[in-house]
Parts: structure tokens; sequence; C-alpha cells
């Protein structure tokens, strides 16, 4: 796991490795021997925010080889900041005064609003300050003489997204996503076409395209679930993953595709296991994965007739012929009907 630590008159540290080692990430130059008081990351290290004690704000996204003072000029500067806070993805973050405000960015550290709550919630030594993944809840405590209170915030527009309904690139049908919720957070899905692709899949189709699912994970493995409104069979389809490194489409082992319904139409299910940095996942950083999937059909299929085999022709009973057929047979006995009673009329006047 990645570790960050801020050391109150020194410098900022990281660790890829759980803490067994530490790396001095501060910059040289003046950012060296600061009162750095409190550092927060993205989930995969690379988003970083620190708070200096001589009043600004650093965020670095290339996981702390430059850093920026992003503090908006105004009242912001020169503050005491003292804790500090950040989403998994390292946008949303959140900036606590002693005895002072509570600033929330939602854009990295480029725009910061002041979030303090109303009455008691100014002025107060915010001792401890902490957000979901998401950036959605911000958890904020105070101390005041030994005592103190818990504040919670919420922002609603950034609700944590496990799941997700969206079109395939084909046919336009239903596509419905699952993610295991609370600890996951989907970042970006979108429905593409075999064609958009760099390289084709030899050998299959994809009559409902691909899903370019991209998410954000607590977890070491999680269990994806992809739901297809189609007439299709689980007999007649496969998984197929497509790796945007190596550009290459595999079976993905160990998935299940069952029949469903999904808003009343006839669908097939798809569940299957992802690993972060594993071999579905095409985002080599830590917590984040990318994994472009469908369900194919294989072209090499045939039918079980070869179209080259002669149907045998049904015994002629009578029944069943053609309507032409049956004409020809009726004017035939109605012309020998008239023959006959023609013939019987004949021998009659002879006989008289």
């Amino acid at each position: 796991k990645i570790l960050t630590a801020a050391n109150f008159g020194h410098d900022l540290y990281i660790s890829t490795n759980s803490g067994s080692s530490w790396t001095d990430l501060t910059p040289s130059g003046s950012l060296h021997n600061q009162l750095w008081e409190s550092i927060a990351m993205s989930a995969n290290g690379q988003d970083l925010v620190a708070l200096a004690n001589n009043g600004d704000i650093y965020t670095s996204i290339n996981g702390g080889t430059t850093w920026t003072d992003t503090t908006p000029s105004g009242g912001m500067h020169g503050l005491q900041y003292y804790k500090v806070t950040s989403s998994a993805n390292g946008q949303d973050l959140a900036a606590a005064v002693l005895g002072g405000d509570i600033y929330v960015s939602t854009n990295g550290g480029t725009t910061w609003t002041d979030t303090t709550p109303s009455g008691s919630g100014h002025n107060v030594s915010w001792n401890a300050l902490t957000a979901s993944a998401s950036g959605q809840y911000v958890y904020g405590g105070t101390e005041n003489g030994g005592a103190g209170d818990i504040y919670a915030g919420i922002n609603p527009t950034l609700a944590s997204t496990s799941s997700a309904s969206l079109t395939n690139a084909v046919t336009g049908a239903g596509v419905s996503i699952n993610l295991p919720s609370s600890t996951t957070m989907l970042t970006s899905d979108s429905a593409i076409t075999e064609g958009t692709l760099a390289e084709s899949d030899n050998g299959y189709t994809y009559p409902l395209g691909l899903i370019n699912l991209s998410y954000l994970t607590l977890n070491t493995t999680d269990q994806v679930s992809m739901i297809f409104v189609t007439n299709l069979f689980p007999s007649q389809v496969v998984a197929r993953d497509y790796n945007t490194v190596t550009q290459t489409y595999n079976n993905i082992a160990g998935s299940v595709i069952t029949e469903t319904t999904y808003n009343g139409l006839p669908a097939l299910n798809l569940t299957y296991s992802v690993t972060d940095n594993g071999s579905l996942d095409s985002n080599s950083a830590l917590d984040y994965v990318s994994d472009p999937v469908g369900i194919a059909e294989s072209t090499s299929s045939t039918s079980s007739t070869s179209s080259t085999s002669t149907i045998p022709s049904p015994p002629n009973t009578g029944y069943g012929l053609p309507r032409m057929n049956n004409i020809i047979y009726e004017l035939f006995f109605t012309s020998l009907l008239f023959i006959t009673a023609g013939t019987l009329i004949s021998l009659d006047k002879k006989r008289q």
C-alpha cells in the first residue's frame, strides 16, 4: 500500500511498500523544512495535497515530483491550515484551519469554497478531518477544552456510484453494470464497438458491442456483473476481454453467463472477477481498474445441416399438391364426365 507522511518542520515523505521504506518527495528550495501540518493523497498515490503552517496549500499531480501552490489569493493565504483530506480520485479535497473554517475543492485544488457549517462550526479547533472515497461525505472533529463535536457534511452531487445503466453501441438495447457497493466507484463507463479498438478480434463478432469499464476499488478482487438485453442464449456466446496494453483479446476465465430479464425484456447476465493489476486490468495504477469487455459470438460455428445436403422429396400421396395441379385434375375429370355423358346420349338415340 502507498503511504504518505508530513514531518513538522522538515519534509514530506512517501512509501510504496506499506512503510518498509520511505522516500523524501519534497522538492528542493523553499519547500524544504516547512512546518508541514498534514498531507493526503488519491488512491493511486499520484494526486497529493499538503498543508504548510505558513499558510499555503500545495498540490501535486505526479506523485510528488513537482508541487504547486494552489492557495487562492485573498483571505485564504496565511491561515494556519491544520488538517487535509482527499477523495479516492484526488479531485475532491477538504482543508481545515485551526481555529477557523473548512474549505472544500472539487477540482483538485484549483478553486476552494468555504463550507463551514453556520453557527458554532465557525472559528473552532478542527483537530480531525476525513472524507469518503467518493468525496461525497466529509467528517470533521473539533476540540475545545477537552470536549468537542463531530460534524458530517454531504455533497449530493458527488454520490459514490457502483452501478450504471446505458445502451450498447450496436443495437441500442439496454445494459446494466453492477460493482460491489461501498468499496468501489465507477469513474467511467461507455458503450463501444469493436471497430473503435486498435485491433479486431479474429474469429469473433460482438453483436452487442463492448463495455469500456473503469473504476476505483479498495479491494484486491471485485466481482463485476453486466446485464445485456438480447435474444441470444448463453450457449451462443462467450465472454471476451480486450487488453488495451497488449492489444489482445482473451476469453474471461471463470466467467458465467446466464439467462435473465431486464426491464421485462430477455437478457443475458455476465458475471466475472477482476483482480487489480491482474490479467484483465489494463490500468497499471494501484486501485484503478480498466477493463473493456463484451459477449462475443464465434464466426467459426457452422450449422448442423450442410448447405450441399439433399433433402428427400416427400412421397406423393395426393395431398398437398400445388393448386395448379388440382385445377388440371378437376378439368380432366369434368371433361371426362361430359364425354361419357355425350356417349350415353348418342347410344340411346341409336336404340330408338
